[in-house]
């Protein structure tokens, strides 16, 4: 029976302290899309420039397979 008074105890003290530690603020999330330039050398330039900002692992970066690397045109279908 104790055993059972102490375990309650010990979980009505760790709920506790769950809602009373720190909350993080809420965030502030934009409806408005970004610009995205329309030229394929472009667009490669803008992904490296935003991500040139952060420190991303080796191999880890944004990358673009184009269907035809000769053409580089923009397809109907994307896959992400």
């Amino acid at each position: 029976m104790r055993f059972i008074k102490i375990f309650i105890g010990l979980i009505v003290i760790l709920i506790s302290v769950y809602f009373l530690g720190p909350h993080p603020e809420k965030p502030l999330f934009g409806t408005a899309l970004p610009q995205l330039p329309s030229g394929p050398d472009a667009l490669e330039k803008y992904i490296a420039g935003i991500e040139s900002r952060h420190h991303i692992k080796p191999n880890n970066q944004a990358r673009i397979v184009w269907a035809n690397d000769s053409l580089r045109k923009k397809t109907p279908y994307a896959i992400v």
